[in-house]
């Protein structure tokens, strides 16, 4: 059985994959089909695909990041919630690869292979992915293998790129792999209202009456603001805690061995290398 608490952010999943004006009910969730999910999921993902608009500036650029994570979650609750409504149980893998039957079994779809032959496959067919300067590269042996027909191979766009944006568009990192990095970096970083309390600035009752007035994605500093619980200054100083604690997202392929830490220096240079360049061509 659904929870009020779970109920509610299966609304928000379902908002931002078919519109925040869609009227989601009880009812909605219970006639909803993987088939809706998947189309909708289709198409935000076409909307905001790092493809579209990628010499847009950075401050843009890390917003449509946000909203790609926001987007993927919400397919992962809604088809998480579709299994358990369906079946009476929940998976401890990902639901994306399994279906069910009549009898009520999971199985896995049509035309897709298990863990085990995607490894095999892997193992025999990428001997080899393109690096940042577009040489052919056998991959690290203590690396996870990554299928060559998911990387990038269009050109690299000629304009200032984040980190993850640049590995996609190098060829070194698909997609899938970025959206589960960002995700990790988003887990990793210290909330601001934990570092409000250690800072003596916000108590329990503060963090609750935030919460209690927060909407949407509305920003828990400003809204500790513009309630008068924080001052500016200490607004910043929090920030730039968070911003210190805060992990890079190359440290997720060191940490889950898709490379160790003298390749992603390397990696790291190219990137500074690539954005100086195109820096200082349009200066």
């Amino acid at each position: 059985m659904v929870t009020v608490v779970a109920e509610k952010n299966l609304y928000r999943s379902c908002r931002i994959l078919f519109g925040s004006d869609l009227k989601v009910s009880h009812e909605f969730l219970q006639y909803l089909q993987l088939s809706g999910i998947k189309k909708a999921y289709r198409r935000k993902v076409m909307e905001i695909h790092p493809d579209r608009g990628s010499c847009q500036d950075l401050i843009l650029q890390r917003s449509m990041t946000h909203q790609f994570i926001d987007v993927h979650e919400a397919y992962k609750n809604l088809v998480s919630y579709l299994e358990v409504r369906d079946t009476g149980q929940g998976s401890k893998s990902s639901p994306v690869s399994f279906s069910v039957n009549k009898r009520g079994e999971k199985v896995e779809r049509p035309g897709q292979t298990s863990a085990a032959e995607r490894k095999r496959f892997y193992q025999e067919k990428a001997n080899i992915h393109r690096t940042s300067n577009g040489r052919q590269q056998k991959p690290s042996e203590f690396g996870p293998l990554l299928d060559p027909k998911s990387l990038y191979r269009g050109p690299m766009p000629n304009c200032p790129l984040l980190f993850g944006r640049y590995l996609y568009y190098s060829g070194t990192i698909n997609l899938q792999t970025i959206v589960q990095a960002l995700i990790w970096q988003r887990s990793q970083r210290p909330r601001f209202g934990e570092i409000g309390r250690r800072l003596g600035w916000l108590n329990e009752q503060d963090t609750y009456r935030i919460l209690q007035n927060r909407q949407g994605r509305q920003l828990f500093g400003e809204l500790a603001l513009g309630l008068g619980i924080l001052t500016r200054e200490q607004l910043s100083l929090i920030l730039l805690h968070q911003k210190k604690l805060h992990r890079r997202i190359g440290q997720y392929f060191v940490v889950n061995n898709y490379w160790d830490g003298a390749r992603l220096e390397e990696y790291i240079k190219a990137h500074t290398r690539h954005n100086s360049k195109v820096r200082n061509l349009s200066a």
